[in-house]
C-alpha cells in the first residue's frame, strides 16, 4: 500500500522530538531496525539511510527522494509542503527547512560525544592546519575524525559531525564563514573543547565588509571556547587575532609566535 508524504508525520521545525525518534533509531545495530547514517547526496545511499533532502544552487534533493528510496533509504527529512508516493513504513520528517533540521540533527548527535573536539577557523589555511593538527593528535588518539576536506560550512559541518562513532577518541572540525552570524551560529554545533584561528585576512569581503568584521566575527571562536572551559592557542603574530588577548581568561590561552 501507498501513502503521501504529506500525509505522514508533521514535525515543525524547531521541536526536537523527530530528531530524537531519528537518533533512537541511528543507535539501533541493524538496516532492519534503524537509520545507520544521515546521507544528502542519493548516490551514497545505502541500505538503512535517513536521506535529507537539501537544495543547492544547481540541484534540489527532493527532486532524488525516489532514488533514494529505491536504493534504500528507510528515512527521508525534506519539505513540509512537498508531496511524493511513498512506500508505507518508512520515516518520513517534513519539516520548514530541510537545511536546519539537517544541523538540528548534527548537534544533538555531537552531544551524544564527550571526546575532545578542536575546531580550526581563521580566514586562510584552515585544510592544511587542520590535517596537521589531525596527524599530530593520532599519536596520542589514533581514531580521530576530521573534516574531509574543506567541507567547513553550513552543509559540511554538519556532514562531519555526523560521521562520529564510538570508536572515536577526539575530532578535529574546520569551520568557514563568508557572512556575519555564520560563525555563531556554528560554534553551538560544533562544541569544541579546543581550538584556534590561523590567521585574519581579507574573506568574503562582499558579505563581511571589512578585516576589523572578519576578525570580530572570528573571534567569536576564541571567546565561545573559552567561555565554555576549554581551550585556545593564540596566534601572537598576527595583530588581529593578537587584540583578543586581554578578553580572554589567562587560564585558558596558550600562545605561540615565530619571533
Amino acid at each position: 500500500m501507498k501513502e503521501k508524504l504529506k500525509e505522514a508525520k508533521s514535525v515543525p521545525i524547531f521541536t526536537c522530538s523527530f530528531v530524537e525518534e531519528a537518533l533512537n533509531l541511528a543507535r539501533k545495530s541493524s538496516p532492519s531496525q534503524g537509520f545507520q547514517a544521515v546521507v544528502t547526496d542519493s548516490r551514497k545511499v545505502k541500505p538503512g539511510s535517513l536521506f535529507v533532502a537539501l537544495k543547492g544552487e544547481k540541484f534540489d534533493g527532493h527532486d532524488f527522494i525516489a532514488i533514494a528510496l529505491k536504493q534504500g533509504a528507510t528515512g527521508v527529512i525534506c519539505r513540509k509542503d512537498f508531496a511524493i508516493e511513498i512506500a508505507k513504513g518508512i520515516h518520513a520528517y517534513l519539516v520548514q527547512d530541510p537545511l536546519i533540521a539537517y544541523r538540528q540533527l548534527a548537534l544533538m548527535w555531537r552531544r551524544q560525544f564527550s571526546i575532545p573536539v578542536l575546531a580550526v577557523g581563521g580566514s586562510v589555511g584552515k585544510t592544511t592546519t587542520k590535517e596537521l593538527l589531525a596527524s599530530l593528535l593520532q599519536g596520542k588518539w589514533p581514531k580521530i575524525l576530521k573534516t574531509q576536506g574543506s567541507q567547513n560550512g553550513f552543509i559540511g559541518i554538519p556532514m562531519t559531525l555526523l560521521e562520529l562513532r564510538a570508536e572515536h577518541q577526539a575530532a578535529v572540525v574546520e569551520i568557514g564563514i563568508d557572512e556575519v552570524g555564520a560563525m555563531e551560529q556554528h560554534l553551538p554545533i560544533v562544541a569544541p573543547t579546543a581550538g584556534l584561528l590561523t590567521a585574519i585576512g581579507p574573506e568574503h569581503l562582499e558579505k563581511l565588509r571589512d578585516l576589523k568584521t572578519v576578525a570580530s566575527e572570528e573571534a567569536l571562536l576564541l571567546s565561545y571556547i573559552a567561555k565554555e572551559g576549554g581551550t585556545v592557542a593564540v596566534n601572537l603574530d598576527d595583530p588581529w587575532i593578537k587584540r583578543s588577548l586581554p578578553h580572554l581568561p589567562p587560564e585558558r590561552v596558550v600562545s605561540f609566535s615565530l619571533d
